[in-house]
């Protein structure tokens, strides 16, 4: 019998909402990621194409039209696929140079979806399909965000691949952007429906909202995500993770990381809570829907890195469960 992680509570006081539509949701991902083959084989295709990607949408994207929801739900699955076959575990990951290409040519395709930039390329090609179908949907301003925040993505993860054991300044840069840390967040407020103007969503306290949601996120995608890795003995080689550089810095073993870690996304959510407060004072009802968004998309995938088998479990093969505990903290009391 294995020796369960024992992972600390986590501080959130918001609650999770989800879109009732989750076993449709599921369904088109999974036939749109078998459509487009975003996996290199067998195994990889029984850990992507599955259930789960619409729970995930569900949670991450609670309110919106069906066809945004679809296309984040879509969007999300695309970047698990890309993250598994060309950032982490596919042989070709061995081989910076062909990533760093293949990145350069997916923003490419994704600038210029009229044109097949490379007509073998699956990730090149679903990901201008992905564009297409958003545009169909979202204002020219809107579209352009998410692009702008695509192409960062893979901007950081061609940084990534040429720069092992950042430190933990450089770290938690590139996993801010890293991995979709900031695109799904941008995309949220295109799936809700809320439009606000270029110089509002430019404002530095709204995109200091954003960013505190993506680093959220992300930080509790290296929180869940140790479990697993460390029983698989998959901790990156090259340095990115965030609770490796953690110990690099302050040479810590794994659990002490992953405490040191906990605390700082606490102080995190604690920034999050004090400037929401601030904001709201005044704010006009798009602010306020777009903070609102902004906790639907923490919260909801909060709640699926918790519930989720990718995270839960060693593989798609092995179901037992990898870690207890990581649930809400108590709220602390007063006096």
């Amino acid at each position: 019998m294995r020796t369960l992680i024992t992972l600390p509570p986590m501080y959130c006081p918001f609650q999770h909402v989800m879109h009732p539509k989750v076993a449709q949701f599921d369904k088109d991902t999974a036939d749109w990621l078998e459509h487009w083959e975003l996996y290199w084989d067998e195994p990889q295709k029984r850990r992507m194409v599955r259930a789960g990607w619409g729970r995930l949408a569900a949670l991450a994207y609670p309110t919106g039209t069906d066809a945004l929801i679809q296309i984040a739900s879509d969007w999300m699955a695309w970047a698990f696929a890309y993250d598994d076959e060309w950032c982490d575990e596919a042989p070709v990951t061995k081989k910076p140079e062909a990533m760093i290409m293949a990145a350069a040519r997916m923003s490419r395709a994704l600038e210029c979806p009229e044109y097949p930039v490379d007509p073998t390329d699956r990730y090149s090609l679903s990901m201008q399909e992905l564009r297409i179908r958003l545009e169909r949907h979202a204002t020219p301003v809107q579209v352009g965000r998410v692009i702008e925040a695509q192409k960062g993505y893979f901007m950081a993860e061609m940084v990534k691949a040429a720069c092992m054991s950042p430190t933990l300044s450089e770290c938690v840069l590139l996993r801010l952007t890293g991995g979709g840390g900031m695109i799904f967040p941008v995309l949220r407020h295109v799936v809700a429906g809320i439009d606000i103007d270029q110089t509002t969503y430019l404002d530095r306290r709204i995109v200091a909202m954003t960013e505190m949601a993506a680093t959220l996120v992300v930080w509790e995608n290296e929180f869940f995500s140790y479990a697993k890795e460390s029983m698989r003995a998959s901790l990156d080689t090259r340095g990115h993770n965030v609770i490796d550089a953690v110990r690099r810095e302050f040479g810590c073993d794994g659990m002490q990381a992953l405490t040191w870690l906990n605390a700082m996304h606490d102080r995190v959510m604690g920034l999050f809570v004090r400037l929401r407060e601030q904001l709201l004072q005044d704010a006009t009802p798009e602010i306020a829907r777009y903070i609102e968004a902004l906790i639907h998309y923490q919260t909801g995938i909060l709640e699926w890195h918790r519930i989720d088998e990718r995270y839960r479990c060693l593989s798609a093969e092995d179901t037992a469960p990898c870690f207890d505990g990581g649930g809400p903290a108590a709220p602390a009391s007063a006096g």
